[in-house]
C-alpha cells in the first residue's frame, strides 16, 4: 500500500492528494530517519542506559561504603571527644582533691594553683574521694617547696595559765602604782 492509496481510503479528494504527496516528499527527507540508522541510535541509547545504570549502582555502593567509612570516622571522633571529656572531668576532680589536701597540709593558699601544676594528674588515683597514697604522692612537692607550707612546731610545753591568787599584788610596787 502506498501513500496515495492510504489518502484515498481516508476520504481525501484526488485533487488534494497530488498536493499532499508533493508536500510529503519535500518535507519527508528533513524529518525521516532510515530504520537502520534509527536502530543504531536505539542500540547506542540502550548501551548508554546500561552504563548509566552500572555507574549508578557503583556510585550508590561507593556512597554506602563512604557513608559507612564516614560513620565510623564520626563514631571514632565522638568516642575520642567523650573520652577527653571524661579525662577532663577526672582531672578537675583530682585538682579539687589536691587543692583540699594541700590546704589541709598547710600550703600557702596564694600558690596552691602553682603547686598543683607540680603533680602529674595521670599518676594520681582517687580512692573514695581521697587521693590514694597521698604521703608518697606529695613527698617530693613538700620537700621541694617546703617554704610554702606552714611549719607546725611544738615547743614542748602547753600554755601555762598564771595563778589566780593575788600573792604578788601587794608586794609588787609596779602593780600597786597602777591600781591593782
Amino acid at each position: 500500500m502506498n501513500i496515495e492509496q492510504i489518502l484515498k481510503n481516508n476520504g481525501i479528494e484526488e485533487e488534494k492528494i497530488a498536493t499532499l504527496i508533493e508536500v510529503i516528499n519535500s518535507e519527508l527527507p528533513k524529518h525521516f530517519v532510515p530504520k537502520s540508522q534509527y536502530n543504531k541510535k536505539i542500540q547506542s541509547l540502550q548501551e548508554l542506559q546500561e552504563k548509566a545504570d552500572d555507574l549508578t549502582v557503583k556510585v550508590e555502593t561507593l556512597s554506602k561504603d563512604n557513608g559507612e567509612e564516614k560513620y565510623n570516622q564520626l563514631q571514632k571522633e565522638f568516642e575520642d571527644y567523650k573520652t577527653s571529656i571524661q579525662v577532663e572531668k577526672n582531672n578537675q576532680n583530682k585538682t579539687s582533691r589536691l587543692r583540699e589536701q594541700l590546704k589541709k597540709d598547710g600550703a600557702n593558699e596564694k600558690i596552691i594553683n602553682l603547686l598543683i601544676k607540680e603533680f602529674d594528674l595521670e599518676q594520681i588515683e582517687l580512692e573514695e574521694e581521697n587521693i590514694k597514697g597521698w604521703e608518697d604522692v606529695s613527698k617530693q612537692v613538700k620537700e621541694n617547696y617546703s617554704d610554702f607550707f606552714a611549719k607546725t612546731e611544738s615547743k614542748g610545753t602547753d600554755n601555762i595559765t598564771p595563778p589566780q591568787n593575788n600573792v604578788f599584788k601587794d608586794n609588787d610596787p609596779f602593780l600597786t602604782g597602777l591600781g591593782f
